[in-house]
């Protein structure tokens, strides 16, 4: 679910982020989950898990959102989001703390997220040569903040492909710290810039104008929870074969505008499903 499933054992630095509790991992987990189901039952679009206006949160949850004086208490419960920044996947806490490092955000963690858990797209690894931000030449990045540093990863020409498409992603959610409070200014006091573009000369400044770039891809992003869906009821990777029946069940799931059930009955309805092999349980004979 949105990758949350370490999200119980990831790592904080606990003197900058004492809001890290089991309960606040919990009610991460649970805002997730609720939202999910919402799609579902609602039967609304895909395009929801990016550009929803609305979430779950209770008072622990709540205190990221800047809502701790109205949602109180332990339940969690739907709430209307007037921030649009906010709703969806991409503003969600959860996912932006398990995009994180333990003690800052993570631009390229964040853009490698997007693009490939939610557009589906592959991102290949770094080259083994490329330092960590963290073990750059400390003379050379001593006045810059974390959106330059990062941005010397494109001045290596082997980089340079990947880092042009998911630096700007995740500089677009720079806005949000390493567990998802909304923040201007990054730890040193400089001022956050959000600011990017896209292929297709799509630019944006904030992360309510990259959300909307994103849901625009609808088609993508209903294929790629398909397949994952399709993964997941086949207990297995997606082949080639898999590919071609993928393409027909999109000619039925996007006549439908995308909807989650239509995506979910077309999974289960598929040729590969209803013809899965079962292994049949080892029964040990009796002596």
């Amino acid at each position: 679910m949105a990758g949350l499933g370490g999200l119980e054992g990831k790592t904080f630095d606990t003197a900058k982020f004492p809001q890290m509790t089991s309960e606040m991992r919990a009610a991460m987990y649970e805002e997730a989950r609720l939202f999910f189901e919402s799609i579902v039952r609602e039967n609304r679009s895909v395009v929801t898990f990016v550009d929803g206006d609305y979430t779950f949160l209770n008072g622990t949850l709540a205190t990221l959102y800047g809502l701790e004086k109205t949602v109180t208490g332990p339940a969690m419960r739907k709430v209307q989001l007037t921030d649009a920044n906010r709703g969806g996947i991409l503003g969600m806490p959860g996912v932006l703390a398990m995009t994180s490092l333990p003690n800052r955000t993570s631009p390229v963690k964040r853009g490698v997220w997007v693009l490939e858990q939610v557009l589906g797209e592959h991102v290949p690894p770094p080259p083994p040569n490329v330092p960590a931000l963290e073990k750059q030449d400390e003379k050379k990045i001593a006045n810059l903040n974390l959106r330059q540093r990062t941005e010397l990863h494109r001045t290596n020409a082997v980089c340079a492909n990947c880092h042009k498409i998911l630096d700007p992603i995740g500089f677009g959610l720079e806005n949000f710290d390493a567990i998802g409070r909304w923040r201007t200014q990054e730890d040193s006091g400089v001022a956050i810039d959000a600011s990017g573009e896209l292929p297709g000369e799509k630019h944006f400044a904030s992360p309510q104008e990259l959300k909307a770039i994103i849901a625009a891809r609808a088609g993508d992003l209903a294929r790629n929870l398909t397949e994952k869906l399709l993964a997941y009821a086949l207990g297995r990777q997606i082949e080639g074969y898999d590919e071609i029946v993928v393409d027909h069940l999109m000619e039925s799931i996007a006549r439908d505008g995308y909807r989650m059930q239509t995506v979910v009955t077309e999974v289960v309805t598929s040729y590969p499903f209803v013809h899965r092999h079962l292994q049949e349980p080892v029964v040990a004979l009796s002596k």
